[in-house]
């Protein structure tokens, strides 16, 4: 670990992390954008919202946690847009406020980070008046607020940490899930549960930690309605 802080200078560990961010985006992006074009004729554009709960926890390395941390409970809620490209096959974008972090669980050290959450999922269902889906994804988290608890202090910013669990100022990772969409008239009503996989150490780097990666059950409810004529 005090090798990692003192050979990797900071800058360009961020710079680094911001291409990646860059790349792994736009590639899931133009991905999209290649399927929206390829079957037009099929496209049908729904606009809609979800909130819910999370329960958020992480794997965090280091020697400040010496122990398994715990779980933090929170909420999601935001606004999605959804492109049909066939019957049976969506895209779907969404903005999200999202709570992640993780709880002192059996040791001393809690971190409560807020993002605005950015995902981007293929959802794969079964059409009818019940419609049972796949989502398949990934998201960009943009850090709205951070603040981190440790024997020392508690609920302290993370920018006025001197040593715990200060982060970097985004995440970004996989989304898996599933649900299912009901036909109630005017909207579709949907349920749903994903699971956030981060694959950004989102820590920044310090002799005493070495990663942290986002682990995160989302479970939530939304409706969605579809625009155009007849809808």
């Amino acid at each position: 670990m005090g090798e990692r802080a003192s050979t990797v200078p900071r800058g360009d560990v961020l710079r680094e992390r911001s291409v990646n961010f860059s790349s792994r985006f736009g590639f899931l992006l133009l991905l999209a954008a290649c399927l929206t074009t390829s079957e037009s004729s099929a496209q049908q554009l729904a606009i809609g919202t979800r909130a819910g709960f999370n329960i958020a926890a992480a794997d965090a390395k280091g020697s400040l946690f010496d122990s398994d941390v715990g779980m933090r409970a929170g909420f999601h809620g935001g606004l999605l847009v959804s492109v049909d490209v066939t019957s049976h096959v969506a895209l779907r974008t969404e903005i999200l406020f999202t709570r992640k972090g993780f709880g002192k669980g059996d040791g001393e050290v809690a971190l409560k980070v807020d993002y605005v959450e950015f995902p981007v999922l293929v959802v794969i269902r079964l059409p009818g008046t019940v419609s049972p889906h796949l989502n398949l994804g990934a998201y960009l988290g943009l850090e709205a607020s951070c603040t981190a608890s440790t024997a020392i202090v508690d609920d302290t910013a993370c920018s006025e940490l001197s040593t715990g669990p200060a982060t970097r100022g985004a995440d970004s990772g996989f989304v898996v899930g599933g649900g299912v969409s009901f036909d109630v008239g005017f909207a579709s009503l949907l349920l749903d549960a994903y699971y956030n996989v981060g694959v950004t150490d989102i820590s920044e780097i310090t002799a005493d930690v070495e990663s942290i990666k986002t682990r995160t059950l989302y479970l939530s409810a939304g409706l969605a309605r579809t625009l155009g004529p007849g809808n």
